[in-house]
């Protein structure tokens, strides 16, 4: 396998997330892996581990969520490719989130309520980055 997962780990996403079963891995599950490793500079470690920290991801699309997701990323919090990869280590729930449910409003909450600049944002989200997650509503 390209994530060299041993038995216990394969046995963990299965259990975790049985649909990816009905994944194709030609059409679904290997293009999926080769564009994380190359989109955000994975070395193989790095992709197993957010695998087995997010096995959903797997099945995530690439132009539906995993493309839109981090261009919005890195467009709207001014990260460098260094930045996004840390992130994503940090915190792979990131890539679950959407733009426009999650993302989007709590940036702009966050701007707006606390008067945050941009590079204030951007260093908040990188020390704390499940901040990303929070509800406007629920949360915040």
């Amino acid at each position: 396998s390209r994530l060299n997962l041993d038995g216990a780990e394969l046995k963990k996403i299965v259990l975790g997330r049985p649909s990816l079963l009905s994944c194709s891995v030609d059409a679904n599950l290997a293009p999926t892996i080769d564009w994380l490793k190359v989109n955000l500079s994975l070395s193989d470690s790095e992709l197993k581990s957010l695998v087995l920290r997010l096995p959903s991801v797997l099945g995530c699309s690439v132009d539906a969520n995993l493309a839109p997701t981090i261009g919005w990323l890195k467009v709207n919090l001014s990260l460098t490719k260094a930045e996004l990869k840390k992130l994503v280590l940090r915190n792979p729930n990131v890539l679950s989130h959407s733009i426009d449910a999650n993302l989007a409003p709590t940036t702009d909450w966050l701007k707006s309520n606390l008067s945050l600049s941009d590079s204030e944002l951007k260093s908040l989200v990188l020390r704390l980055p499940s901040v990303l997650g929070c509800s406007v509503d629920a949360n915040l």
